[in-house]
């Protein structure tokens, strides 16, 4: 579920972008007032949720809440969904086109491979850029603060001082990661890898990422 918090925040969870940890800080801080959608509702989803009246009518989100979002380092996305799925068996995530059993990463089922470069090479093919209209779903239009996974713990801290969210800013600088992918040594093909910066450029500036150096 997409978690209210506190001071009329929405915190929408994108897949594998450390939502877990977030979710957690959040629930053990007393931060959550309510919940929303599913686990991984996009912004427009939870908009055409029809519990979204209740809730304005019950004071529990404005009309206008600060939206919060976690991203990560496109390639990093890439490599630990893939070790998620094999982990998995390459679970189904929703129905592809469909409008109410949907998932915002059901257009990556059917793309099921035992070797990352495979993967990533259908990705290139068929849904080149995944990444960045993923997060797209998320952020655009809904005016989103975005709290990046390689330092999320020091930015979460900072958001809620800013927003003055009660927090216990040394336990939450203290606690580990929670529900990371199983490790695997993934490698990167020279072409593939410049073809996925490629198709990602707009994430990766978007998002405040430097775009990776590769060899010609």
């Amino acid at each position: 579920m997409s978690l209210i918090l506190k001071n009329d925040i929405l915190y929408l969870h994108i897949p594998k972008t450390g939502g877990n940890w977030l979710t957690s800080i959040a629930e053990s801080q007393g931060l959550v007032v309510g919940s929303v959608g599913h686990k991984h509702s996009t912004f427009d989803h939870v908009l055409r949720s029809v519990r979204i009246a209740y809730l304005l009518a019950t004071r529990r989100l404005s009309k206008t809440p600060t939206v919060l979002c976690v991203v990560r380092n496109p390639l990093t996305w890439y490599e630990s969904w893939f070790r998620y799925q094999t982990k998995r068996n390459w679970k189904t995530w929703g129905v592809n086109g469909h409008l109410t059993k949907w998932h915002v990463c059901s257009a990556l089922n059917d793309l099921e491979h035992t070797d990352f470069m495979a993967f990533m090479k259908s990705v290139n093919a068929s849904e080149p850029g995944f990444v960045t209209r993923m997060y797209g779903r998320y952020t655009q239009g809904s005016n989103a603060t975005v709290l990046r996974n390689e330092h999320l713990a020091e930015d979460f801290v900072e958001f809620a001082a800013r927003v003055k969210l009660p927090i216990d800013r040394t336990k939450v600088l203290s606690t580990g990661r929670i529900g990371e992918s199983p490790k695997m040594d993934l490698h990167w093909d020279d072409a593939v890898l410049r073809e996925t910066i490629e198709n990602e450029t707009a994430g990766f500036r978007a998002y405040g990422y430097a775009l990776p150096e590769t060899r010609d």
